[in-house]
C-alpha cells in the first residue's frame, strides 16, 4: 500500500476519535452510522459510502446509511464467504464491497464509491475492512445499550401507569403509545375477541376466533399463548403478534408490522413479549375490577328491591315498582306481569298499558303462539 493511502487511512482513524468522543448517543443508529461513513468519504476522497443490512428473506443486503444523503442504493445479492471485493459499478467509478458480521445474527457491507483512477491497495482494502467492523459493532453495541436501558425505562414507566389504573380504556391506550415511543417507525394493531368493545379512535381489530378457517399466525399466539412470526409478501414486511396474557386467559393480541422484511431480532421479541406480558396482567385486574363492580352493583339493586317491596304491601304497588326498576335497568319497553293458576294466565294490575289492549290480551288468552305488532 502506498504512502499517501496510509497517511489519508491514518487521518480518519484520528478524526474517528475525537468524532467519537463528541457524537450524540441518543439517536438512531443509521443517523450514527451515517455520520461514520461521511467522515470516511472525506478523507480518502470516496464518491460515496454506503452501509447495508443483509435481509435474510430476500437473501440481499439492503442499504441503511449513506454518507451523502439518504441511502437510495438498490439491493446488492449476497457473494457467497467473500469479504472483501471489487466490481465495476459502470462508468468511471469502481465500488470496493468489504462484508463483516454486525452482531452473531446479522451480516453488514460497506461500500465505498470511488473513482478508477485512483483505487486502493487491497492490503489497505482488508484493513478498512477490519476496522469498520470493530468501528460499527462497537457503534452498535453503544447505541444498543442506551437503547436498552431507555425502553426499560420506558417499560417501567408503562408498568407503573397502568396498573395504578383500573379502566381497560387506559390500558390499552398506553400499549399503542408505548410501543410508538419505542418503535416510531412500526405499524400496530390490537386484535381483541368479540367480547371486548371497540373503544375510541384505537387501532382495534376484531380477532376472529373460527377454527373452521384456516388458522392464522395471529389465532395460533391467541390459542398457544406464544408470540408468532409471519413474513408478508406483497409488500414484503415482517409482522410479529405477541399475545396479551394474564394468569387466568389470554385477551388479545398485538400486531406488530415491521417496514421492512427481516425476522425480528430475539432481543426485540423477548422485550416485546415483557411489554405484552405486563399489559395482560393490568388487562386483567382491569377486567376483573369492572366485573367485581357490576357485582357490587346487582347485589345492590337486589338489596335494595327486596327492601322497596317489603315496604310495599300491596301487590299493584309492588309490581308497578318491579316495573320501574327493569326499565330502569335493564331497558325494557314493556314489562308484563301474569298469573299462572288452574291452567289459566292473568295479566296483573301495575303490568305496563301495552298488555291491556285488547288485541294483546286477545292474543295472550289464546296462548300467545305469535308475538304481537307494535303500532
Amino acid at each position: 500500500m502506498n504512502k499517501e493511502e496510509m497517511k489519508r487511512y491514518e487521518s480518519f482513524k484520528q478524526k474517528f476519535f475525537h468524532w467519537f468522543l463528541a457524537f450524540q448517543d441518543d439517536g438512531p443508529f443509521s443517523a450514527a452510522a451515517g455520520e461514520l461513513l461521511a467522515l470516511l468519504k472525506e478523507e480518502l476522497a470516496l464518491e460515496q459510502a454506503v452501509f447495508y443490512l443483509y435481509d435474510p428473506v430476500r437473501a440481499a443486503f439492503y442499504p441503511e446509511a449513506a454518507a451523502v444523503g439518504t441511502p437510495d442504493a438498490g439491493p446488492i445479492a449476497a457473494d457467497g464467504e467473500r469479504k472483501v471485493a471489487v466490481v465495476d459499478a459502470g462508468g468511471p467509478h469502481m465500488a470496493a464491497r468489504l462484508f463483516f458480521m454486525l452482531s452473531d445474527e446479522t451480516p453488514a457491507m460497506v461500500e465505498l464509491m470511488y473513482r478508477k483512477d485512483g483505487g486502493f491497495d487491497e492490503r489497505l482494502l482488508w484493513e478498512i475492512r477490519t476496522d469498520l467492523a470493530r468501528l460499527f459493532r462497537k457503534l452498535s453495541a453503544v447505541l444498543q445499550g442506551e437503547g436498552e436501558e431507555k425502553r426499560y425505562g420506558q417499560l417501567h414507566h408503562f408498568a407503573a401507569k397502568i396498573h395504578s389504573s383500573m379502566h381497560i380504556d387506559v390500558v390499552l391506550e398506553e400499549i399503542i403509545r408505548t410501543l410508538q415511543n419505542v418503535y416510531p417507525s412500526f405499524t400496530y394493531h390490537l386484535l381483541l375477541s368479540h367480547d371486548n368493545h371497540l373503544r375510541g379512535n384505537l387501532p382495534i381489530k376484531t380477532l376472529v376466533l373460527d377454527e373452521r378457517e384456516k388458522q392464522t399466525a395471529a389465532l395460533r399466539a391467541f390459542l398457544t399463548g406464544q408470540v408468532q412470526c409471519e413474513e408478508m409478501e406483497a409488500p414484503p414486511r415482517s409482522v410479529l403478534y405477541a399475545p396479551i396474557k394474564g394468569v387466568q386467559a389470554v385477551y388479545g393480541v398485538i400486531e406488530i408490522i415491521a417496514p421492512y422484511a427481516a425476522p425480528f431480532p430475539k432481543r426485540e421479541i423477548h422485550f416485546i413479549s415483557l411489554l405484552a406480558s405486563t399489559a395482560g396482567s393490568a388487562l386483567e385486574n382491569a377486567k376483573l375490577y369492572e366485573q367485581s363492580r357490576r357485582l357490587v352493583a346487582d347485589l345492590q339493586l337486589i338489596n335494595d328491591t327486596m327492601r322497596q317491596l317489603n315496604a310495599r304491601p300491596r301487590l299493584h304497588e309492588a309490581i308497578e315498582y318491579m316495573v320501574s326498576q327493569i326499565q330502569q335497568s335493564f331497558g325494557a319497553d314493556e314489562v308484563g306481569f301474569f298469573l299462572f293458576a288452574d291452567g289459566k294466565r292473568e295479566l296483573l294490575p301495575g303490568s305496563t298499558p301495552f298488555f291491556f289492549r285488547p288485541s294483546v290480551r286477545a292474543l295472550y288468552r289464546m296462548g300467545g303462539k305469535a308475538a304481537p305488532k307494535r303500532k
